[in-house]
């Protein structure tokens, strides 16, 4: 294997474990938290957002989504509802105040 691929796989290795530690540090910080609704900006495929609200104890009924992409919006439609938007560029589908918990983890 040479010097470069070695370098590239070990990044990749370290990248997806700082993703893992970082999703477990915000379900610390989720534990104990009251909430009945969650908006998750920047979603993905649903699969952390899923996670969060059952750790938070709140059905998937009222639980939504941004995403930017639409091929992960897609795949997290399966799951709940998901709004397609440029965070940068469009204003956000929902009114103030209409969620209990918002999170945005790894997203700007």
């Amino acid at each position: 294997m040479t010097g470069l691929l070695r370098g590239l796989i070990r990044r990749l290795i370290k990248a997806g474990e700082e993703g893992l530690r970082n999703h477990q540090a915000v379900m610390r910080l989720l534990a104990g938290v009251s909430a009945a609704s969650l908006l998750d900006v920047g979603c993905a495929d649903g699969t952390k957002a899923e996670a969060y609200a059952r750790g938070l104890g709140i059905p998937l009924d009222r639980v939504k989504g941004i995403e930017s992409r639409e091929n992960y919006a897609a795949e997290a439609r399966e799951k709940f509802e998901v709004y397609k938007v440029d965070v940068e560029k469009d204003p956000f589908p929902v009114p103030d105040e209409a969620f209990d918990m918002i999170v945005c983890n790894q997203v700007l």
